[in-house]
């Protein structure tokens, strides 16, 4: 059987290659989130080593069944470390409550710090000082930099969407000559925003709001939209948009104002 806490590395023609089970109450397994850590072993490689299965006595997965799945859909080995049956609940407890995942900004500061790849960290040094300076959302910010409002977090690469968070996490955040007038002159536009209402401004609460951005920028996406017209008659209106929580609301607030007679 397997040895109690020590780290061991199953091979597939190792007979207890088949033995971990799971326990009746562990999560349904979420078929795209086992893709993506497939995606991950074939992009990188095994590091199971690094964050091994835990079993109980029993073979029973206390925790790991998703990087389980998708290293056994490879045949890969599998690193499993054994615990006893008393240490079990309270393990599965501290797994599960204390775990925090990254955040867009912890990539950011990742990828930043990566003397190895001083090209990549100079672009994300950036998009943490655009971040710092701008009162804009993390997500918000790489649609800019793709150049595409966040109405779709995907692209299409060879006839495939490809998510550009996924990209942004994995260090690939474009950035040339020409999306930098694009990021630059969409955030001083933005900026504008905040003092841009006669009667009533645009409070820092709404400007923050992902939807209130999201809307803002797919309305600069559409050709016949200019923004300074926007600009102007946002000075001499009242608009609604700080009592709108949802995107269509908000959007339709700018189309109405966007369209309203006069100059």
């Amino acid at each position: 059987m397997f040895k109690p806490y020590i780290i061991e590395t199953i091979h597939p023609d190792d007979h207890r290659y088949t033995m971990t089970k799971r326990f009746t109450w562990n999560r349904t397994l979420i078929t795209k989130n086992v893709l993506k850590l497939i995606k991950s072993f074939e992009d990188i490689g095994n590091w199971l080593h690094c964050i091994p299965i835990i079993i109980d006595p029993e073979g029973n997965i206390v925790d790991g069944q998703h990087r389980e799945a998708a290293a056994k859909a490879l045949g890969l080995p599998i690193s499993v470390i054994q615990i006893e049956t008393e240490d079990i609940a309270r393990i599965t407890i501290a797994l599960n409550t204390n775990q925090r995942n990254w955040g867009l900004i912890d990539f950011a500061k990742y990828w930043s710090t990566q003397t190895n790849n001083p090209k990549v960290a100079e672009v994300y040094r950036r998009f943490l000082d655009y971040y710092a300076s701008n009162n804009v959302t993390p997500g918000v910010l790489i649609a800019i930099f793709n150049e595409r409002s966040n109405r779709s977090h995907y692209r299409t690469d060879g006839g495939h969407d490809v998510n550009i968070n996924d990209d942004f996490k994995n260090g690939d955040l474009p950035f040339n000559r020409s999306n930098r007038i694009h990021i630059e002159s969409t955030l001083a536009n933005l900026r504008k925003l905040k003092s841009a209402s006669l009667y009533s401004p645009i409070n820092r609460k709404t400007f923050r709001k992902q939807q209130f951005q999201e809307s803002i920028l797919k309305a600069m996406e559409i050709e016949c939209f200019n923004f300074d017209v926007f600009l102007s008659k946002l000075c001499r209106s009242r608009h609604s948009f700080n009592k709108f929580a949802k995107k269509v609301d908000i959007y339709n607030e700018i189309v109405r104002i966007y369209t309203k007679k006069g100059k």
